[in-house]
């Protein structure tokens, strides 16, 4: 789902790329939504051996209904289009992630990773619960995402796909919110 959007120039490289005697075990899954901007409109394909596209069209087919086909419109639009949207996107969402990374990092409360890709952040709290602080950070209108959501307790994610204004500002709050909280 993230190829498209890597911040350094090593080429992607799949998992049957890797490991080629793995062919018959792996399920390649994409999509439109993140690459493209078409978030929440749920189009994506599954690549793989016969007999597990088959068990998964026959588990998928009983709990969806149909994608609407103007989103599918869209999808194809997308993919036949032209590309160099792709490279702007990555290098505002890299300039984002930079502009994150440079309020985020002056926080002693913090220990955040620059990713390699993707669109979010996900620090370390240095101190306190993520349940406890993400709810601290939603009253100061701030919306995070606790680690503990991903298995990660003493974690937050925090996405910066939105405008740089609002990122900027956001980052702040969780600077400010982390210093009251901790003292």
């Amino acid at each position: 789902m993230y190829a498209h959007i890597r911040y350094d120039d090593r080429e992607y490289v799949g998992l049957a790329q890797v490991a080629p005697d793995l062919r018959e075990r792996i399920l390649l899954v994409d999509g439109v939504s993140k690459a493209y901007a078409m978030t929440g409109r749920r189009i994506g394909w599954g690549l793989g051996p016969s007999d597990l596209v088959r068990a998964i069209t026959a588990v998928q087919t009983q709990n969806c209904t149909q994608t609407a086909a103007v989103t599918q419109l869209a999808a194809v639009a997308a993919l036949e289009g032209p590309q160099g949207v792709l490279a702007e996107r990555r290098a505002i969402h890299h300039r984002r992630r930079d502009a994150a990374l440079a309020i985020l990092r002056q926080s002693p409360h913090l220990d955040t990773v620059a990713p390699d890709g993707a669109f979010y952040l996900f620090p370390r709290l240095a101190t306190g619960d993520d349940l406890a602080v993400a709810d601290a950070l939603l009253e100061a209108g701030c919306a995070t995402v606790p680690g503990s959501a991903f298995g990660a307790p003493g974690h937050l994610r925090l996405s910066f796909a939105t405008d740089i204004t609002a990122l900027e500002a956001g980052c702040r709050t969780v600077v400010h919110v982390l210093d009251e909280v901790a003292s």
